[in-house]
């Protein structure tokens, strides 16, 4: 365990009074445990991407498990063998992680229960882990459908079976996409319901409505599955990143209410209703509304888009104006509702310790069914461990960094995505714009704004390739958007036998970029060369709302032919995410000496707390005694007022919490064998160590793995920090032996 919490100020040589203390939750050496959450696209045209990222995995393993090596300069290089230090002046970017959880989820969660295009099977994997399906039987999980990564875990099978895992994703589902609604319902949603039943929407009506379905006790019934792999999953004190991968705008339809009605699609389907004429200068404002609901008060009714859609099948809209794979898009403007969750949602469910499940933003400040305990910090976890990645549908081009975060000038093979600390709100207006604002403010960047039409701006040969006519081979049925941005396929693929299903280029819709050599240049054929990738505005929103613990990367590859470079396919994406995690994985090395005392102690106390534990005792045999008053009180005041709940909302107090100092060793000879033996057996507690130009104490290759700068550690031996605790270290000028 190595601390380095309250050591931004000085430590020792203070005035000796009772009330000089300085307290601070902190983590253990920093962090020992990572869930990672995978959610992969699973609709048509996802494969060339699935393929992609299984060859991403074993850097993301490798860059985990066994860490480059950092020079004092801030330069990487490669790591050094596993379990070898890295060459003199160097060190590892971060301890070695030794305990890691992988899981992947689909985008499938069907048509809001519409059950006509998506129904059942492969289509709808509602949330569930891909490796507890029958179309990932051949992977090597656990009983909950998760892989994981311990000490002795064979690296090639790891790797081997997170690939499988990806590859069992497949490219069969829902064609609406439910990429934010995905990893919420598996990770956190309180309430995941098993089923929804068509009621309707009031006694009496013939309009019908989605609800829950109910079980013989007349409450909802939840889907126990997923909520049991979830238990499995989720550790209370594990760093949690998730993953989305997708190619396409969320489409994350709302679970009840009407929403099913997007979700209708075949023969003898009638259209979408139409929007009133205020929705197409502003779909934000108070006056959009959709035809046969009539004006809200206020509003005019004789409504021209209104009347005319009148003509056609009673206020809907005409059957060439609504395409299938258009029922996602801009749908306040073409139909005068949104059916989507709003994305405050999901920035809401990253960030909030309490949530309103019956509220659509989950806003528990006004909840009438009453708020609810956040699955995701029940457990103690700290929003900063929590991180979004978003692989998503944005040329690279829009976000990539043009120096090092040390500000040098970049490789020619390195690829670097801005942090979100690099993103100014010029970077959000170019890819994203104010979608919020009234009227919307549309993306700065032409290829960030959807649209079925060529949009004014884009250049042939751009990142995109170039503009087409969507509806050029569909009997003037606009079935398609432009593109935000195309990737060279690592092979051409030939698609004269395969269905647009399966492969962009067959003979009826090849008259597109994909079907190009070089877009805008040679002809279309039934050759595919390249891959898509549409707007992935709605993910991006909630990437920006989230803030800090956010990493934007590009689905559109730079580089998909040479292996051999670092911005090869998804690596600079995964060295994003790496590089982010770093701030929570980076070894606790100590920025400051501290103060040495003549018994060679220093005057701090670490404290262990199990929060809720059913008995509390201090077992002095494993070093663990009764913290001293001041020090008690010091530590239960900042677990209260510090960052969330770490003894759950049935204990805000933390007065269940059971504290037990963990003892500093003094005494010879156990100092001397913390402070410099690899194994000591005899010594039990921790001591400071230290190799700086100020302070040499201990064995100097205690501290190889620091920086130059910060080489000082406590260091544990014996018991070491109980997994599932918390440790807080509280400071003074004073040894707190003498307080009662």
């Amino acid at each position: 365990m190595l601390l380095g919490a309250c050591l931004d100020r000085p430590v020792g040589n203070v005035d000796p009074v009772t009330t000089n203390v300085f307290t601070a939750r902190i983590s253990r050496a920093g962090v020992d445990r990572i869930d990672l959450l995978f959610m992969i696209d699973n609709s048509s045209s996802m494969s060339d991407k699935q393929l992609i990222l299984e060859t991403a995995v074993p850097d993301l393993v490798d860059r985990l498990v066994n860490p480059i090596c950092i020079d004092p300069d801030g330069g990487q290089h490669p790591a050094a063998p596993p379990g070898e230090l890295c060459p003199a002046d160097q060190h590892r970017e971060f301890l070695p992680v030794t305990d890691i959880n992988v899981a992947v989820i689909s985008s499938s969660l069907g048509d809001a229960g519409a059950n006509i295009a998506c129904s059942g099977g492969d289509t709808v994997d509602g949330g569930r882990l891909l490796g507890s399906l029958s179309r990932a039987a051949g992977v090597s999980t656990n009983p909950s459908g998760f892989i994981t990564w311990r000490e002795d875990t064979d690296p090639q099978r790891f790797k081997r079976d997170f690939q499988a895992l990806v590859r069992a994703v497949g490219e069969s589902g829902c064609g609406w996409e439910a990429s934010l609604e995905a990893w919420y319902r598996f990770l956190i949603d309180p309430v995941p319901y098993a089923a929804f039943d068509k009621v309707p929407c009031s006694p009496g009506a013939r309009a019908m409505c989605t609800s829950p379905r109910l079980g013989s006790d007349n409450q909802p019934l939840l889907d126990e599955t997923l909520l049991a792999q979830r238990a499995a999953f989720l550790r209370p004190d594990s760093l949690v990143a998730i993953i989305m991968l997708s190619d396409e705008n969320d489409c994350s339809l709302r679970a009840t209410g009407q929403s099913w009605i997007a979700g209708t699609f075949g023969n003898g389907v009638a259209p979408m209703y139409a929007a009133s004429s205020a929705c197409a200068a502003d779909p934000n404002s108070a006056c959009c509304y959709a035809c046969p609901s009539g004006p809200p008060a206020g509003c005019e009714w004789a409504d021209t888009p209104c009347q005319e859609s009148a003509e056609h099948l009673e206020d809907r809209l005409p059957p060439l104006s609504d395409g299938t794979n258009l029922r996602c898009f801009d749908q306040k403007r073409r139909f005068g509702v949104d059916f989507l969750y709003p994305t405050e949602r999901y920035v809401n469910a990253l960030s909030r310790p309490r949530l309103c499940p019956s509220n659509p933003t989950l806003d528990s400040d006004d909840c009438p069914g009453g708020s609810v305990d956040n699955p995701l910090f029940a457990g103690g976890r700290a929003a900063k461990s929590v991180y979004l990645a978003g692989i998503v549908g944005v040329p690279w081009q829009t976000i990539a960094a043009s120096t090092d975060q040390e500000g040098a000038a970049l490789p020619d093979d390195v690829l670097r995505f801005k942090t979100a600390a690099e993103f100014g709100r010029a970077d959000w207006d170019r890819i994203l714009g104010d979608p919020n604002a009234s009227p919307p403010r549309l993306p700065a960047e032409p290829l960030m704004r959807e649209s079925t039409l060529p949009r004014a701006g884009v250049v042939t040969g751009g990142p995109n390739g170039r503009e087409y006519a969507t509806d050029a081979s569909l009997a003037g049925l606009a079935e398609d958007l432009q593109y935000a941005c195309i990737f060279r396929l690592p092979e051409p693929r030939e698609c004269k036998d395969e269905t647009p299903q399966t492969c962009d280029c067959t003979p009826t819709l090849n008259d597109q970029p994909l079907c190009e050599a070089e877009p805008g240049v040679t002809s279309p054929t039934t050759v595919q060369h390249w891959a898509k990738a549409y707007p992935g505005l709605r993910e991006l929103e909630v990437l920006q709302g989230y803030g800090d613990n956010s990493i934007v990367a590009s689905i559109c590859a730079r580089n998909v032919r040479d292996l051999s470079r670092r911005d090869f396919g998804y690596r600079p994406a995964i060295a994003s995410i790496v590089e982010r995690l770093e701030e929570q994985l980076v070894r606790r090395c100590l920025p400051r000496p501290l103060e040495v005392k003549a018994d060679g102690s220093v005057p701090c106390k670490l404290v262990e707390v199990q929060p809720n534990a059913e008995t509390c005792s201090c077992d002095p045999s494993i070093a663990r005694v009764k913290p001293a008053r001041l020090v008690e009180q010091s530590v239960r005041q900042q677990l209260v007022s510090g960052e969330g709940k770490p003894c759950g909302a049935d204990d805000p107090q933390c007065q269940r919490a059971c504290l037990c100092e963990v003892e500093q060793i003094v005494a010879e000879p156990a100092l001397s064998a913390c402070r410099n033996e690899d194994n000591p057996a005899s010594a039990e507690g921790w001591c400071y160590v230290a190799d700086s130009d100020d302070q040499h104490i201990g064995k100097p290759s205690f501290v190889d793995e620091c920086p130059s700068t910060e080489r000082r550690v406590l260091r544990f031996v014996g018991q070491g920090i109980r997994k599932g605790a918390l440790t807080v270290i509280s400071c003074s000028g004073r040894s707190f032996a003498q307080e009662p």
